[in-house]
């Protein structure tokens, strides 16, 4: 995924993908395995969050072969 993209989504962009996610959008990303995105007292997995946030800015949801997480991401 191009850093690009990144630097476009917004924090209302994951917010929303948060909202969606707690309402069972489908996805491919499995459990976070390392870090969390912490919102509202609540745990959820960076890749996935990120995956379909992606979508308000390219219109397309990623997977999680599309891009890295980790220390060494963005």
């Amino acid at each position: 995924m191009s850093d690009l993209i990144l630097e476009e989504i917004t924090r209302e962009n994951i917010i929303d993908a948060i909202q969606e996610f707690d309402i069972g959008i489908e996805h491919q990303f499995g459990k976070s395995t390392g870090y969390d995105v912490l919102f509202e007292g609540r745990r959820y997995p960076p890749k996935a969050i990120v995956g379909i946030a992606a979508k308000y800015v390219i219109n397309k949801q990623l997977g999680p072969y599309d891009f890295k997480g980790g220390l060494k991401s963005k």
